[in-house]
């Protein structure tokens, strides 16, 4: 009887580009490969919380808005970010004036829950941004970054009321669509232009875009 032999201790070719990948992702988001922009603005990031963004991908986001604050560098007493979670309802999670440094503010971004449930009230995360920048400073840019992934829940407002809210602050719209659940043509009823929307294949890539969206952030802080 011929035994056939396995090898042990070998990873297959799929889990090695995984490490690889995990690799690279942290590499990209390590502090110290940041170049902090020189900017002014009140930035406020929305959160996708719904339960279609698993545990691990919520990391994800959470990684990628603290690499945001250092690119946009909210302890230079110029610019300042708060942060919204959403899914059926929102949450407020870090406010303009919760933190004194990066570290206060990772912590309160690594706390922060996973809301799941299966709606997804990106209207209610556009009003709940347009309340934030109410504590904004005045004659400083002010900017609203949308990350979802996916559509808007049947029967919620419309978008487009809220987006006029938020254009009464005088603040731009940035939209990170993540995935290929999303509408396109309902997130452009929130933005300026086409440009505006930020498409990224899937979470695994969220982290190779922060540069994109920090590039599009400069330049609405610099208008």
């Amino acid at each position: 009887m011929r035994v056939q032999s396995h090898k042990t201790g070998t990873p297959s070719p799929r889990i090695t580009a995984m490490i690889k990948f995990n690799v690279l992702y942290a590499a990209i988001l390590q502090p110290e490969n940041v170049r902090p922009s020189d900017i002014t603005a009140d930035i406020v990031f929305m959160m996708d919380s719904s339960s279609s963004v698993s545990k691990q991908n919520y990391e994800k986001e959470k990684e990628f808005i603290k690499y945001l604050a250092r690119l946009v560098n909210i302890t230079s007493e110029k610019s300042r970010m708060a942060v919204i979670v959403y899914s059926g309802t929102t949450m407020f999670a870090v406010r303009f004036d919760g933190y004194s440094s990066f570290d206060e503010f990772d912590y309160s971004v690594d706390e922060i829950p996973l809301i799941g449930g299966p709606y997804r009230r990106m209207d209610l995360a556009l009003q709940s941004a347009g309340r934030v920048f109410n504590s904004a400073r005045k004659n400083v840019s002010k900017i609203a970054v949308l990350l979802t992934a996916g559509r808007q829940v049947p029967g919620g407002s419309s978008l487009t009321s809220y987006y006029k809210q938020l254009q009464s602050f005088h603040a731009d719209t940035l939209v990170v669509a993540i995935g290929k659940q999303y509408n396109e043509e309902e997130l452009s009823t929130v933005v300026s232009l086409p440009k505006d929307i930020i498409k990224v294949p899937s979470f695994d890539t969220l982290a190779l875009h922060a540069k994109n969206l920090g590039e599009a952030i400069e330049d609405r802080a610099g208008k």
